[in-house]
């Protein structure tokens, strides 16, 4: 089986590709799902960082208070390495459970979606590995636009990001999306036909 790991920037548009991806009827690990998963109530991810911060960042019916973590998180380094890696430790058992049953149910090749794929550790399980990009003009439109934000926070979240650079260091494809969804989707073929000729990856279900 052939494992696809596809990050990139917010607003260049990873989830788009990976939508496109999903049509060719490839499976997609959205671990932004997964994040959120593993921190429900009841989990151990979640009772573990409660005995760190401490019950004050739950909400009355138990779930974890988002911005309560991160009004802790976000004016402490040391704590945010602390919410980072105790949260991805559960993140990436996620993982490896679902490239299991993938693997057992056949599938060829398969994507973990994850913006931190890197931080996380998750490149670690991809044969290969994906960016999008995008131009900082496109990215700011689309955020803001999405997710009903100012231009001035659009800018001071792709601040805090990565540089393309970074990505393009680290993965073996680079798609730039700053066209038309069509053009997108040239390119996400294109990739799809290059790893279908990997025939290596999975022979034995050919």
């Amino acid at each position: 089986m052939l494992v696809l790991g596809v990050t990139g920037q917010s607003g260049a548009g990873k989830g788009a590709l990976c939508d496109i991806m999903k049509k060719k009827g490839i499976a997609c690990l959205d671990t932004d799902k997964t994040a959120r998963e593993v921190v429900e109530p009841g989990t151990e991810c979640l009772a573990r960082l409660c005995e760190h911060f401490g019950k004050e960042i739950l909400l009355e019916d138990g779930s974890m208070d988002r911005k309560k973590v991160a009004s802790i998180v976000f004016s402490d380094k040391d704590e945010l390495e602390f919410l980072t890696k105790t949260t991805h430790k559960y993140i990436i058992e996620k993982i490896k459970e679902w490239l299991l049953d993938r693997e057992i149910a056949g599938d060829k090749i398969v994507i973990i979606d994850a913006p931190q794929l890197f931080d996380a550790g998750a490149d670690f399980y991809c044969n290969f590995k994906l960016c999008v990009l995008a131009d900082k003009e496109t990215r700011i439109a689309r955020i803001t636009e999405r997710d009903g934000i100012t231009r001035e926070a659009a800018i001071a979240r792709i601040e805090s990001q990565n540089d393309d650079e970074y990505f393009k260091e680290r993965c073996e494809y680079v798609i730039y999306n700053n066209g038309s969804l069509s053009k997108l989707e040239k390119s996400a073929d294109k990739v799809y036909r290059e790893l279908l000729g990997k025939k290596e990856y999975f022979d034995e279900w050919s």
